[in-house]
């Protein structure tokens, strides 16, 4: 909540993290303040956070980066399987009904 809408409100639970926080402030603690970065800091900071991601490329075995490159595609390929041989064993229940119906009825009730 803002500082001015808590003023207009009553004391409640509420308003009670704003009024901590301004007599924090009417205390006036110093902060550490940090100084800014040289673009040199910074160069040397993401060069380290290179070679960290270097090292973790270097740990990891064969299997493990096909995986983490191929994995997605193999289970969405996976479940695109299943779905197909689904739809083949249907099919094929479905033939064998039709099948079953193209005779006539005398042959039907003699193999029953």
């Amino acid at each position: 909540m803002s500082l001015r809408l808590c003023a207009r409100l009553p004391r409640t639970a509420l308003c009670a993290p704003a009024r901590v926080a301004l007599r924090s402030f009417s205390a006036k603690t110093e902060e550490k303040k940090v100084p800014p970065e040289t673009p040199e800091q910074v160069t040397r900071k993401l060069q380290e956070q290179r070679d960290y991601w270097e090292e973790k490329k270097k740990e990891r075995s064969k299997v493990n980066i096909f995986f983490s490159r191929w994995g997605g595609i193999l289970f969405f390929g996976f479940w695109c399987l299943v779905a197909w041989l689904g739809k083949k064993w249907g099919d094929y229940e479905m033939y064998l009904v039709e099948r079953e119906l193209e005779k006539p009825r005398r042959r039907r009730r003699a193999e029953e």
